[in-house]
C-alpha cells in the first residue's frame, strides 16, 4: 500500500523533528484530492446545473408544507 506524497512528507517531518513544514500549494491540494485532471469548465457546468435542481427541490418542499391558519 502506498501513501500519497503529502502524507509521506508529513511523516518525514514528524520523524525528523523539524520545526517548520513545507508550504502547502494549490497544486499539492489538487493532487491530494485527485482534482488536477478535472477541467474547471466541467466543474463549473456541474455546479451551475445543480443550482436549479436545489431551487426546484426547495420550492416543491415549501409548497407542500401546510401552514396553520389563524
Amino acid at each position: 500500500m502506498s501513501l500519497p506524497e503529502s502524507s509521506l512528507r508529513l511523516l518525514r517531518m514528524f520523524f525528523s523533528n523539524q520545526s517548520q513544514c513545507d508550504a502547502i500549494t494549490g497544486e499539492s491540494v489538487l493532487r491530494t484530492f485527485s482534482l488536477a485532471e478535472r477541467g474547471k469548465w466541467m466543474s463549473l457546468l456541474y455546479a451551475s446545473l445543480s443550482v436549479p435542481v436545489y431551487l426546484a427541490t426547495f420550492y416543491f418542499g415549501v409548497s407542500r408544507v401546510r401552514h396553520e391558519k389563524r
